[in-house]
C-alpha cells in the first residue's frame, strides 16, 4: 500500500503545479529567522542547525526530488534548468524564462515548454520515468498570453498494486506585464488499489483561480464530484464515499495592508457503510469564513452548518439522528501581528532551501512567541456562538466565550497567563437527550435491560443535580453556566476548585516577569 500512496501523491502533486501551494517544509529565508527564541537555540544545540537536513527522512517525506523545466522556440532549445520540489518556485522560473524570451524575439511568439519531475531514486526504480508535462504557450502581438497544459496517462502495475490516471489539462492566461494569471485545471478521473487491501477512486475534477504576480492566491473554486475509499479486512469491507465536494476562497487586502481571506465549502454527503449497515452518513455539511478590520483589529468567523447527521450504534445510547449549526470566532487579533506572520509565511513559500518538517515547526512556533506579546496586549477572545444541535429527542443549545486579559498579562509565564485568563459559557439540553447520551449502548435483552438503563441515565442526573453540575431550567431542560474569572471558577453559582488555577499568584513588579518586547508593536 506505500508504494500505491506515493503513486497517488505523486498523481496530485503534479496536477497542482499551477495553483498556489501550502506552507512548504523546504523553503525559508536564513535572514529572516527569529532573533529571540529559545526553540531555535535549543534545536540548534540538538541537531547542528536549521541548514542539515538527513537525507534519509527527506526521502521519507518528499518522492519528487524537483523539476527540469526546458524551453523551445522554433527548433531552439534553451538549456534544461533544474528547479527544487517546489511548484511556487517553478511558476516563478518558468514566467522569469518567458520574460527572457520576448526580449530575445518578435511577437507574436509561440514557446514550447516541458517540465520533468524528478523522482526520488526509490520512488524511481519502483515506478520508472514518470511522464513529462508540455506546455504550449501562445503570446499575440500585444503581448496577451496562453499556456495550454497537458500531462498524459500514467499507468502502473506491479503485483497487486495498481495506478490508472487519466492526467490532467489545464490553461494559464496572462496579461503583458505578467501582473495576474488565470489558471484552470481539468484533472481526470484517478484510481489506486491494492488488492485485498484497499482502493481509493477519485472523479474527474476542476480548480480554477487567479493568482498575482508573484504567483499566490487572490481567487480559487474547485469542484470533485465524487471519492471513493474502500477498505478490507479480511472478508469485511468498509466503504467511505464522499460526493458533491464544492468551494470558493477569495483574499482581498485591506487598507491597512492586510490580506483577508474568506470562503466557503460544501459536501452534498459524506458516508461510511461495512458489509451490510452504514455506520453513519452526512448530508449537507456547509462551512464558511469571512473577517473584518476594525479599529487594527480583526474578527474573524467560520460557520458551519450540518443538515443531516446519522450515526449508528453510537457509544453513549446507540444511534442518532441530528442536525446542527454553529459559529467559531476569532475576536481581537492584532493586525499587524497577523501581518507579520503573513509576512514570515509568504517567505517560507518563496524562498527555496532544505529544512525538516520539524525544524520548520520550530521556526513558525520560534515566529509566533515573538509576536505573541502584541496580541495577548489586545486581549484575544476564542468564542462559540449559536451552537444548536437538534435530535427526535431534543437538543443541545450554547455559547463560549475563552480569552485573555492582555493588561493583566506581563509576561509568557503560566502564572502570568492564568491571571488574565477568563471565560464563561452557558448550555442548555433536553432532558430526554441528555438521558440518551448517559445510557449505555443498547444491549441483546433489550426488553430486560431498558428499565435498568434509565434508571441509570436518571441516577447520574440526580446526582449532578446534587452536586450543582446541572441546573433545573425548566420546561423538560438543563443548564450548565460556568464563568471563569481572577483565577476562580465558578459553576453554576458555586466556586470549583481547580489545581491549576490554584498555583501562588506572582507578586506585583518583579523584573525577570516583564513580558519580552511587551512595549513594542509587531514588525518594530
Amino acid at each position: 500500500m506505500n508504494k500505491t500512496i506515493k503513486l497517488a501523491f505523486t498523481g496530485l502533486f503534479a496536477c497542482h503545479l499551477t495553483q498556489p501551494l501550502p506552507l512548504l517544509a523546504e523553503s525559508y529565508p536564513t535572514d529572516t529567522l527569529p532573533t529571540n527564541s529559545l526553540w531555535l537555540a535549543e534545536a540548534d544545540s540538538k541537531g547542528g542547525g536549521h541548514t542539515q537536513t538527513k537525507a534519509k527522512d527527506a526521502e521519507e517525506v518528499a518522492p519528487i526530488e524537483g523539476f527540469t523545466l526546458q524551453h523551445r522556440v522554433n527548433d531552439d532549445k534553451s538549456l534544461a534548468t533544474k528547479v527544487k520540489p517546489n511548484p511556487l518556485v517553478l511558476l516563478q522560473t518558468f514566467k522569469k524564462g518567458l520574460v527572457e524570451l520576448l526580449k530575445q524575439h518578435d511577437k507574436p511568439l509561440e514557446i514550447n515548454s516541458e517540465i520533468n519531475l524528478i523522482g526520488s531514486p526509490k520512488l524511481t526504480k519502483e515506478i520508472g520515468a514518470l511522464p513529462t508535462l508540455t506546455v504550449q504557450t501562445t503570446i499575440d502581438a500585444q503581448g496577451q498570453g496562453q499556456s495550454n497544459l497537458l500531462f498524459p496517462e500514467f499507468l502502473f502495475q506491479q503485483g497487486k498494486e495498481s495506478l490508472v490516471w487519466k492526467g490532467f489539462t489545464g490553461q494559464m492566461k496572462f496579461t503583458e506585464t505578467f501582473d495576474s494569471f488565470e489558471t484552470s485545471l481539468n484533472v481526470a478521473e484517478l484510481t489506486t488499489e491494492e488488492k485485498g487491501k484497499f482502493s481509493l477512486s477519485v472523479s474527474p475534477f476542476t480548480v480554477n483561480s487567479t493568482l498575482d504576480a508573484d504567483f499566490f492566491l487572490n481567487q480559487m473554486n474547485f469542484n470533485m464530484p465524487v471519492l471513493t475509499l474502500v477498505e478490507s479486512k479480511g472478508k469485511e469491507k468498509e466503504e467511505v464515499k464522499l460526493t458533491g465536494l464544492i468551494g470558493n476562497f477569495s483574499v482581498e487586502k485591506t487598507d491597512s495592508g492586510l490580506e483577508l481571506g474568506s470562503g466557503m465549502f460544501k459536501v452534498g454527503q459524506l458516508g461510511m457503510t461495512g458489509k451490510t449497515t452504514s455506520k453513519f452518513s452526512m448530508n449537507g455539511l456547509s462551512v464558511s469564513a469571512s473577517g473584518a478590520e476594525q479599529d487594527n483589529l480583526v474578527n474573524y468567523t467560520v460557520r458551519t452548518q450540518i443538515d443531516q447527521l446519522v450515526v449508528n450504534d453510537l457509544a453513549p445510547g446507540g444511534s442518532i439522528d441530528m442536525s446542527s449549526t454553529g459559529n467559531l470566532e476569532f475576536r481581537h487579533l492584532d493586525v499587524e501581528v497577523i501581518k507579520e506572520l503573513q509576512k514570515t509565511m509568504r517567505n517560507l513559500q518563496m524562498q527555496s532551501g532544505a529544512m525538516s518538517e520539524e525544524m520548520l515547526g520550530i521556526i513558525v512556533l520560534g515566529k509566533f512567541m515573538e509576536l505573541a506579546p502584541a496580541a495577548i496586549a489586545k486581549s484575544p477572545e476564542l468564542g462559540l456562538s449559536g451552537v444548536n444541535l437538534k435530535t427526535q429527542e431534543g437538543q443541545l443549545q450554547g455559547e463560549m466565550t475563552i480569552g485573555l486579559e492582555g493588561k493583566k498579562v506581563t509576561s509568557l509565564k503560566t502564572e502570568q497567563l492564568l491571571e488574565g485568563l477568563h471565560g464563561q459559557a452557558e448550555f442548555q439540553i433536553s432532558k430526554t437527550l441528555l438521558e440518551k447520551f448517559l445510557s449505555p449502548p443498547p444491549k441483546s435483552d433489550k426488553k430486560s435491560k431498558s428499565q435498568k438503563e434509565e434508571m441509570t441515565a436518571q441516577q447520574q442526573i440526580d446526582s449532578f443535580l446534587e452536586e450543582k453540575w446541572l441546573v433545573d431550567a425548566g420546561a423538560g431542560n438543563y443548564k450548565v453556566v460556568a464563568i471563569l474569572q481572577d483565577r476562580k471558577f465558578v459553576l453554576n453559582g458555586q466556586e470549583i476548585p481547580l489545581p491549576f488555577l490554584n498555583s501562588p499568584a506572582p507578586e506585583e513588579g518583579t523584573a525577570e516577569e516583564e513580558m519580552p518586547n511587551s512595549k513594542k508593536k509587531a514588525g518594530d
